[in-house]
């Protein structure tokens, strides 16, 4: 197999497989969809458009990408045509000139070959001159480009043989090497297809993220990562679920802007296993947009064997990750453990900066933290819930099988994998972050509650539980290494200080509840409040043994209380403010004095300072923003849709 090296480190997200399944047909052939709001233009891909992978050589080599979409992809488009081709460059190639095509298979003379003479990194289009109508036979699509550098761009989910066929030659010479499959998930190229008889309403459910475990009688989220493989927009599903030797359940969800070809993560909310024991979860789209699915096939998953008990409570696992800004590798690292958390929840991510030296964003508790090392002390590395991964195949990063304490090096192939591990653990109590903030006075009160559902602290078997409390900043702009831009990097999940101490403060408990210490802190007049949120959690402390000092559970709350989605109108001349998102871009157009960009879910993207116009969007997801700026002594709010 062809392997292209990253000028940083291997990087290649693990993701569970996503089956793939034949398509069916509505009847006579037809897709259904009323003729006055039929869509006639869809997106047709592999990818999540995610380009979480930047792949290349140090020297100018051709390289050539395509992906498969066999008979069984293309059948369902008969009578449609292709009419332009979308793809993502991982940096601006060094030699512009190069071209798309379109060919019956990857030996055979292109059926279409058009040049292009500009590419941009992010996300390029080429518009055919020529639209190429869809047969149903087998077609084969992809560019040719020439370049040094990391300008292979991939989504870094599971290997998929039919989006990642690649042929590099050094000479130009295309007979000079064949085609091969390269790892790192999908490539990032999708065509654009039009027709009066595109699938409307077809919703694949790609995967189930439910965790092995549940608490009886309790409401247990479960997550769907759901494609949408037809031409509408998704407003809305209606999915059926059934937990083993119970009713079946259908639930709607709303709210919903997947657009086609694009990937998101809807939430079931109110599954619930009624009896204690071991049950398997059946879960399935049935209609798309108040319509039944076009395609039945691909719509169904289940998640076996889910344990049920009364003392079970959901789990959040604390990722502590070290990160300095003289750290070349860990840029890398960053992307990667964003795309690793990109389709789970419960995982809350902080940052100490320590590891390799320190930086302005170092205190003294990350300095403290490097007890969870040994004696080899580097970066980028991650623990989760303090817990020694070593058995689930982490290292250190220079060949170690194992890990002396709970840090080991974040390898992307293993990194998702050893976060399910984290996940699928139950945790046997509670946590539940209070706090009141008087923004007037900058002063913040904190406590923290919680209990054992069933029984009392001795079913955690800690030999000294603490209770740890940090603050945590994103959209911090400062150096960092291993970037194009070293001067204004923005740093995310930044421990600003412990309120607890570096080690926690004890807890007692009153029977199976507990109520913290309150904690009072003066926020500083250079923290951004509405940045800054508080992480709690209950762990062990062994100052003897690293690995004795697991995290139990943990919590997380904005300092803020706020609603993303809810739109404010204002007076005076705000309306001269606009918001505009197009090519991979983000556009803030008038006087502004700094704004937010949040997704759907409420998590803070990226920040915009004072006066600044535009900001690159084409590494977040396709999808809705929230964009929040302040302007005229108020904050308004935009929504907008950023697609590549």
């Amino acid at each position: 197999m062809f392997f292209m090296k990253s000028r940083n480190f291997a990087v290649a997200l693990a993701f569970v497989a996503f089956a793939s399944a034949g398509n069916a047909f509505a009847a006579n052939g037809a897709h259904r969809g009323d003729a006055a709001t039929r869509s006639t233009q869809m997106r047709l891909g592999y990818s999540d458009g995610n380009p979480a992978m930047a792949l290349g050589l140090d020297m100018p080599v051709v390289v050539r990408c395509a992906v498969q979409f066999p008979q069984s992809e293309l059948q369902r488009l008969k009578g449609s045509k292709i009419t332009a081709i979308r793809f993502v460059m991982g940096c601006a190639p060094s030699t512009q000139e190069g071209y798309v095509f379109v060919s019956p298979s990857l030996d055979a003379v292109a059926q279409h070959k058009q040049t292009f003479t500009r590419l941009n990194g992010g996300w390029n289009e080429v518009k055919l001159d020529q639209p190429i109508e869809i047969t149903g036979e087998e077609l084969f699509v992809g560019y040719r480009y020439k370049s040094s550098g990391d300008a292979l761009s991939m989504d870094g989910r599971d290997d998929n043989n039919y989006a990642n066929w690649i042929s590099i030659t050094q000479s130009g010479d295309e007979n000079e090497s064949g085609w091969d499959h390269q790892g790192g998930g999908s490539l990032n190229l999708e065509v654009i297809v039009e027709g009066d008889n595109l699938p409307q309403n077809d919703a694949k459910l790609e995967k189930l993220m439910a965790k092995r475990y549940a608490g009886t009688n309790a409401k247990t989220p479960v997550n769907l990562v759901v494609k949408n493989k037809g031409a509408k927009t998704i407003n809305s599903l209606e999915l059926t679920y059934t937990v083993e030797d119970q009713e079946t359940r259908t639930s709607t969800v709303g709210g919903l802007d997947i657009k086609s070809n694009a990937v998101a993560v809807v939430t079931l909310k109110d599954v619930v296993f009624e009896h204690n024991g071991v049950a398997n979860l059946d879960v399935a789209v049935t209609k798309v947009n108040g319509e039944d699915d076009e395609n039945s096939a691909d719509n169904a998953a289940m998640v076996e064997n889910v344990v049920s008990k009364k003392d079970y409570t959901n789990r959040k696992v604390l990722l502590e990750h070290f990160s300095t800004s003289n750290c070349n590798n860990c840029p890398v690292a960053h992307r990667n453990i964003d795309n690793a958390l990109l389709y789970r929840s419960d995982v809350i991510h902080v940052v100490h900066h320590a590891g390799m030296g320190t930086d302005f964003l170092t205190i003294p508790a990350h300095e403290d933290y490097l007890y969870f090392f040994g004696e080899k002390v580097y970066t980028p590395a991650v623990m989760l819930d303090r817990t020694n991964m070593s058995p689930y195949g982490v290292g250190d990063g220079a060949g170690s099988s194992s890990t002396p304490g709970p840090a080991f090096f974040p390898v992307s192939a293993t990194l998702g994998k050893v976060i399910d591990q984290s996940l699928s653990v139950p945790a046997v109590v509670t946590v539940d972050v209070n706090r009141q903030y008087d923004a007037a006075a900058r002063k913040l009160k904190v406590v923290v509650t919680g209990d054992v559902p069933a029984g009392t602290p001795d079913r955690l078997k800690a030999t000294d539980l603490r209770m740890n409390i940090f603050l945590v900043e994103d959209s911090i702009y400062g150096t960092q290494q291993g970037v194009a831009d070293t001067e204004h990097y923005c740093h995310n999940n930044n421990v600003r200080a412990v309120l607890t101490g570096s080690w926690g403060a004890g807890v007692t408990f009153d029977g199976g509840k507990y109520t913290s210490d309150e904690y009072t802190f003066d926020v500083p007049a250079d923290w951004k409040p509405e940045h800054v949120r508080i992480v709690a959690f209950l762990s062990n402390y062994n100052k003897a043994d690293k690995n004795a000092c697991q995290v139990f559970n943990a919590d997380s709350k904005e300092l803020l209380e706020r609603d993303v989605t809810a739109i404010r109108q204002l007076r005076g001349n705000d309306a001269d403010v606009k918001v505009v998102a197009n090519g991979g871009q983000l556009f803030i157009l008038g006087n502004h004095s700094g704004a937010d960009i949040f997704s759907p879910a409420g998590r803070l993207l990226a920040h915009a300072k004072a006066g600044q116009t535009s900001l690159q969007t084409a590494t977040l997801a396709d999808g809705l923003l929230i964009v929040s700026v302040k302007c005229n002594g108020g904050v308004k709010t935009y929504k907008v849709m950023n697609r590549k």
